[in-house]
């Protein structure tokens, strides 16, 4: 793990091994709770909150900005299957990094 390529996005280079082993855990233990027990509210649920809103006068040009990681793209290890490969170089240390691109992300741009 001292050579983990994300491990100085995630903490810093001097966090000490068992440290991150456990945050590494506790992201794995959310993440499977999240895919395995959350559900999706039920449709009559979402009807029951829908508001129409008034029609803006004189409408602007609006800006929307989106977070590029973890938003449109998820960033993966080469071992998970990612649709492209990244060579990511810091310093003299070369990293490869796998990037899969967000499902419907192209209809949504």
């Amino acid at each position: 793990m001292a050579n983990h390529p994300f491990r100085h996005l995630i903490f810093s280079p001097n966090i000490d091994r068992e440290t991150f082993r456990k945050h590494l855990l506790l992201q794995h233990r959310g993440l499977v709770y999240a895919t395995k027990c959350l559900k999706e509210p039920a449709m009559s649920f979402v009807q029951t909150m829908m508001v129409t809103l008034p029609e803006r006068p004189n409408p602007k040009p609006l800006t929307l900005f989106l977070d590029l990681d973890e938003t449109l793209i998820h960033s993966c290890g080469e071992n998970q299957n990612p649709e492209n490969i990244v060579s990511i170089r810091e310093g003299n240390i070369e990293e490869k990094m796998g990037l899969n691109v967000r499902p419907y992300c192209h209809e949504f741009l």
